[in-house]
C-alpha cells in the first residue's frame, strides 16, 4: 500500500506514521522508514520491468497494482519479513541517492520535525543532496508542487531544529546556491512559515547563513531578473506582506542592524534601494529614524545610470517615505540639523528623477 497507493492517501498514511507516539516501539518505526527507503526505488524498478517485458509480449499494457504487488512480495519477501518484524537495520548513503523526486518527500515526511536522533539527520542530508542536484538547474525537471512539498517540509523541521542540525541540513542548498526560481521560493515560504510558527533565533540562524551566498552572487550580476527577485525576498521586500501590515514580530529593534549591513554590503544592486524604500513603508514602517540613515547611505552612493526595472516603484516608495517622515519628525528636523540634512539629499536625489513631491516636501522644512 504504501509502495503504490492512491498518492493522498499515502501521504497521510506517512503523516500517521511520523505523528504516532511509538514509545517503546520505535525499532518498529525505524524498520519501516529504512525499509521505505531501501525498496521504493526496486518497487518502482520492478513496476517498469514488467511493463516492458509486458510490451514485449505485446500485451501493452501496465499489469494491475495488485498484480505487480504479489510479484513485489514475493521477490522481496524476507526483507519484507524483517521489516514487519522490526529487524530491518540496513541503510547506506547511496539508498537515498536512488529515490526520485517523489519519493524523497515521501521519505522526508517520515521524519518528524526537529529530531536530533544523528541517524535521521544522517537521512535527511542524504534527501537534500539528493534533490539539490537539481533544485538550482536552470531548466529544472522538478515539478513545482514537488518544490512546494519539499520546501515546506524542509523548512518546517528547520526552524524546529537545533542550530547544529540546521547547519549541516542547508549545506548542500548553501554550497550550491543560484539565482533561480527556485532560491527566491525558499525565502518566501521561510517568510511564510516564519510568519506562522515565530521562531526568532532559528529564522535569523538560517537567514544568515545565506548571507555570504547571497552577497556573492549578488557581486557578480544583480541586475538579472531571477537574482532581483531573490535579492528583494531576501532584503525583505516581500512581494505578499498584507497591505496593511506595518511591523513583523521577526523583525525586532535588536535585528535591524541586517539592514545596517546590507546597505552598505550591497549598495552596489540598485534593487536595494527599492527594498529598502519598500519595506520601510509595510513591515518595517516603526524604523523611520533608522530608514533615514539607510536611504540616505543608498542615494549619496548610487549609480543612476544602473537604475533597476523598479524604478518608479522605487520613487513611489521614498516619497511616500519622506512624506510620512517630515510630517511624523517636522519639529525634531529643526533642531537636528544632520537629519535635514540627510532628508535634504533624499529629496535632491528625487527631485532629479522630476519628482514634484519631493519639491513640494523640501518647501515645508527649509
Amino acid at each position: 500500500m504504501i509502495f503504490s497507493g492512491i498518492p493522498d492517501v499515502v501521504d497521510n498514511m506517512i503523516l500517521s506514521i511520523c505523528e504516532y507516539d511509538w514509545g517503546d516501539n520505535i525499532e518498529f518505526y525505524n524498520s519501516i522508514l529504512y525499509g521505505f527507503i531501501y525498496l521504493k526505488p526496486k518497487y518502482e524498478i520492478l513496476t517498469e520491468k514488467l511493463f516492458k517485458e509486458s510490451i514485449e509480449n505485446n500485451k501493452y499494457q501496465r499489469l494491475g497494482r495488485y498484480e505487480v504487488n504479489q510479484i513485489f512480495f514475493n521477490e522481496f519477501k524476507n526483507e519484507i519479513d524483517l521489516i514487519l518484524n522490526a529487524k530491518f537495520k540496513t541503510f547506506e548513503d547511496k539508498f537515498t541517492k536512488q529515490l526520485d523526486q517523489f519519493d524523497i518527500i515521501k521519505a522526508f515526511n517520515f521524519i518528524p520535525d526537529g529530531t536530533k536522533e544523528s541517524h535521521k539527520i544522517e537521512i535527511v542530508l542524504g534527501l537534500v543532496q539528493n534533490f539539490a542536484t537539481s533544485f538550482f538547474k536552470e531548466k529544472s525537471e522538478l515539478r513545482f508542487d514537488n518544490v512546494h512539498k519539499f520546501l515546506t517540509k524542509l523548512i518546517s523541521f528547520c526552524l524546529e531544529s537545533n542550530f547544529e542540525s540546521i547547519s549541516i541540513i542547508l549545506k548542500p542548498l548553501i554550497d550550491g546556491f543560484k539565482p533561480v526560481q527556485n532560491s527566491y521560493l525558499f525565502f518566501r515560504e521561510l517568510i511564510r512559515q516564519q510568519d506562522k510558527i515565530k521562531k526568532n533565533d532559528e529564522f535569523w540562524f538560517i537567514w544568515e547563513l545565506f548571507y555570504d551566498c547571497i552577497f556573492n552572487i549578488a557581486r557578480e550580476d544583480c541586475f538579472r531578473y531571477d537574482c532581483q527577485l531573490m535579492l528583494t525576498d531576501y532584503f525583505f521586500a516581500y512581494p505578499f506582506w498584507d497591505t496593511s501590515k506595518t511591523s513583523w514580530h521577526t523583525l525586532t529593534s535588536e535585528r535591524i542592524s541586517f539592514f545596517s549591513r546590507i546597505v552598505i554590503d550591497f549598495q552596489e544592486c540598485p534593487i536595494v534601494l527599492f527594498s529598502i524604500s519598500k519595506v520601510i513603508n509595510d513591515v518595517g514602517s516603526n524604523y523611520l529614524i533608522e530608514g533615514l540613515n539607510w536611504v540616505y547611505t543608498l542615494v549619496e552612493n548610487f549609480n543612476r545610470d544602473k537604475f533597476s526595472e523598479k524604478k518608479q516603484d522605487t520613487i513611489y516608495y521614498l516619497e511616500l517615505f519622506c512624506k510620512r517622515y517630515i510630517i511624523k519628525y517636522k519639529e525634531l528636523l529643526k533642531i537636528e540639523t544632520e537629519k535635514k540634512r540627510k532628508m535634504i539629499r533624499v529629496l535632491d536625489f528625487l527631485e532629479g528623477f522630476g519628482s514634484a513631491e519631493a519639491f513640494l516636501l523640501r518647501e515645508r522644512i527649509l
